[in-house]
Formats: structure tokens, C-alpha cells, sequence
């Protein structure tokens, strides 16, 4: 019997094995947060009578009863209001100045929202915070808010670009630990990342976890990293199982990777049917590779 010397070639076409360097996989860290609206149609916008709008003196504006709040028997303009610390009128004041472009007057109803830890205005600062990468200080406001789906999703993003910013100085420790929180706090796609900073640390069980969650969250990318690391440590069943789950969704490529993994159990039956049917798909190497296994076993046959 002839040995199935073919066998140490193919090792030099793993799987198209992709190499990590340390900044390719690096996400941005300028990740754009979306504004929050402090007041929306329906909501307290309906509250701010449309003569606010105008270019009437607070002091003349005639407002409707949901406009005015009664203290001692007298109708309060809602500007004076929030001077007091009514969340409601703060938020009212800051709309306000917002319509009319009078930022620094808006800034004055905004510290006050801060300083009385009004949700709708602690998301704005978070909001502009994030933004500007401004992570320490975002990080002070959004331990203020009140536990809610919205601080979840700011608790994501503020852990994504600190991830981010510790893998591009390469501390891919810190790097992983904080993609990992984002994941916790609901961001899907950070188990991906996550799964990669262990791959730079070579740890590569780890790894191969993070990889499984983001494959199970539909991470299309994951499924082809885990046939890379079953190839890599000899488990081409799995191999085989995570490519045919990539060409069941049109990644036609692997189609030649396929043939290799069985290549490497010796099921040349198999090999050369993912083999013939790479080469159906334009992949010019995989006419060397049926040769190579046809030319080296026991038995040969010819396949076109």
C-alpha cells in the first residue's frame, strides 16, 4: 500500500487559516450614540404650549392650565418653576431654549437637570459624553440613571469603546474582559470581538467559547473561526460541521476546505465530491488537490 504522502502537502492549505495580527480585528471606538430625544412628540413635547415657540417674552406668554402650575392660588411661568427643581419644568426650560437656539441658556436648565439627577437629562450629558469619548466621565452619569433597558444599552456602549481603546494599545486582557461586559449588557456583537482579543492572548479555549456564543447570536463570521481552531487541533469532524454551516449560507469558498478536512480522515469518497464541487465553482486549486489525493492512495481513480 501506498503511504498518503499528499497528506503533508495539504497541511499548507488549512482551511484558508486566517492570521491574527494585533490591530486587524481592532474595532472603532468612535462609535456614534444615538441622541436621545428629551422630549417627544406625544409625550412632554405636548405639554409646552405652541406660543412658546414664538418670539413672545416668557413673561407675556399665555399658557394653557397643563402649561401653569398653581402655588399659593398664583400661576407660575414654568421657567420660574424649574428654578425650583421641577423635573417637569426643567425639561420643559430646556426644550424651550433648545427651539429657540439659545444654548447657553439651555445649558444653565440642563446642569440644574444634572444636579437633580433627572433621567431624560442625564441621558443627554451621556449621550454628548460618548460622543466625545469622554468614557470616565459618562461612566459618573450613567451610574446615576435609574436601572432601565436605556442605561443597559449606554453601559454597552461605554464597555465596547473602552475595549476597543485597550486593544489597540494591544492590552488585550483588559481588552476581552471589557467586550465581555458589553456582551452582559446586551450588545450581541461584542461576544465576537471578545472571542478575538482571546484568540490574540492565545487562549484559545476561551476563545473557542466566546466563538460559540457569537455563533449561537448569529455572528456569521464566528462559525467560520470555529473551523479554523477544530482544523488547527486535529478535530476535523468539527471542521467539517462548522464549513458545511458556512456553505449552507452561500460562503461557496470552503467548499475546497471541505474536501481537505476529509482529505486529512482519509474518506477520499467525500473529498472528492467537495473537491469537484469546488472546482464546478471556479476554485482553480482544487483541480491540484483531486490529482494529489487520486495520485497517492491505493486504488486511484480519475475525476474530471
Amino acid at each position: 500500500m501506498r503511504k498518503y504522502i499528499f497528506i503533508a502537502s495539504l497541511i499548507f492549505f488549512i482551511v484558508g487559516c486566517k492570521k491574527y495580527d494585533d490591530k486587524s480585528d481592532v474595532p472603532k471606538d468612535d462609535k456614534k450614540v444615538v441622541p436621545v430625544e428629551i422630549l417627544k412628540n406625544g409625550n412632554m413635547e405636548s405639554k409646552v404650549v405652541e406660543s412658546l415657540t414664538n418670539d413672545k417674552k416668557e413673561e407675556n406668554v399665555e399658557s394653557k392650565k397643563k402649561e401653569e402650575v398653581p402655588t399659593n392660588d398664583k400661576k407660575v411661568n414654568f421657567l420660574d418653576l424649574a428654578k425650583t427643581g421641577n423635573p417637569e419644568a426643567i425639561l420643559m426650560s430646556i426644550k424651550y431654549y433648545k427651539d429657540k437656539n439659545n444654548v447657553k441658556e439651555m445649558e444653565k436648565y440642563i446642569d440644574l437637570g444634572l444636579k437633580k439627577n433627572i433621567d431624560e437629562v442625564l441621558k443627554l450629558k451621556i449621550v454628548e459624553l460618548l460622543n466625545k469619548n469622554m468614557l470616565d466621565k459618562a461612566k459618573v452619569y450613567i451610574d446615576k440613571l435609574n436601572e432601565s433597558p436605556k442605561k443597559r444599552d449606554y453601559l454597552a456602549i461605554y464597555y465596547y469603546k473602552l475595549a476597543a481603546k485597550f486593544s489597540e494599545k494591544n492590552d488585550h486582557q483588559k481588552a476581552s474582559y471589557n467586550f465581555s461586559k458589553a456582551y452582559e449588557n446586551g450588545m450581541k456583537s461584542a461576544s465576537l470581538y471578545t472571542a478575538y482579543e482571546y484568540v490574540k492572548l492565545r487562549d484559545i479555549k476561551n476563545a473557542s467559547k466566546w466563538f460559540e456564543i457569537a455563533n449561537s447570536n448569529g455572528q456569521k463570521e464566528a462559525n467560520y473561526e470555529l473551523a479554523v481552531i477544530a482544523y488547527n487541533t486535529g478535530d476535523f469532524q468539527k471542521a467539517i460541521k462548522h464549513l458545511k454551516e458556512q456553505y449552507a449560507r452561500g460562503n461557496k469558498e470552503v467548499a475546497i476546505s471541505i474536501g481537505v478536512c476529509y482529505a486529512n480522515i482519509k474518506n477520499y469518497d467525500e473529498a472528492n465530491k467537495w473537491l469537484n464541487i469546488a472546482v464546478k465553482n471556479g476554485d482553480a486549486k482544487a483541480k491540484r488537490f483531486i490529482k494529489e489525493i487520486n495520485n497517492n492512495r491505493e486504488g486511484s481513480y480519475n475525476v474530471e
